[in-house]
Parts: structure tokens; C-alpha cells; sequence
């Protein structure tokens, strides 16, 4: 089986350190579950890219869903890479994040 690499973009790091930041507010523990949660998703990612359902707003995008956050991501299969666009929280609008991504 071939494992995918994978890269993240600027502003999914800045997702991602802003959900932990937020969660920290709350309890300590809640950033390490978390934080184990996306390496096990990434993991099975990298694994199997196509395992996630396509977005709804977008096909480029295939999402996958970490707690009560989500995890924006394209497949490249010519490179194999899977490149995270952003991780947002579920309740947010993400139509809106998506459509400043496909402008």
C-alpha cells in the first residue's frame, strides 16, 4: 500500500494552534486528546486519502471530521500528496472559509 505525503498550509497550522489555544482555556487535557485525534486521522489519511467524504461545497475538498472540528484537504494522486487547506471548527461558517479558498 502506498502512503501519501502530506503538507499543511500556513493557515491550517493557524488553525490548528488556535483550536489547542482555544481548548487550553479549558482544560490542559483536552489539547493532548486532540492533538492525538488529528494524528490518527492524518495517519489515516496519508493511509488511505480517499477514505473521507467529498465536500459538499466543493469537490476539489474532501473532509474529514476530528472531535467537533473539520479537516479541509485535496488528494493529489499524480504527486501523492495531500495538501490541508484549513481545520475549522464545525459550527463556523465554512462555506464562507472554503469559498476564500477557491477564489
Amino acid at each position: 500500500m502506498i502512503k501519501y505525503s502530506i503538507e499543511f498550509l500556513p493557515q491550517a497550522y493557524d488553525d490548528i494552534e488556535s483550536i489547542a489555544d482555544t481548548l487550553a482555556q479549558f482544560y490542559k487535557s483536552t489539547v493532548s486528546n486532540f492533538r492525538s485525534s488529528l494524528e490518527k486521522k492524518i495517519e489515516q489519511i496519508c493511509t488511505n486519502p480517499f477514505s473521507c467524504p467529498i465536500s459538499l461545497y466543493s469537490e476539489k475538498f474532501r473532509l474529514a471530521i476530528i472531535d467537533d472540528n473539520i479537516l479541509y484537504y485535496e488528494v493529489n494522486e499524480s504527486t501523492q500528496m495531500i495538501t490541508v487547506y484549513i481545520v475549522i471548527h464545525s459550527s463556523r461558517d465554512i462555506e464562507n472559509f472554503l469559498s476564500r479558498l477557491l477564489i
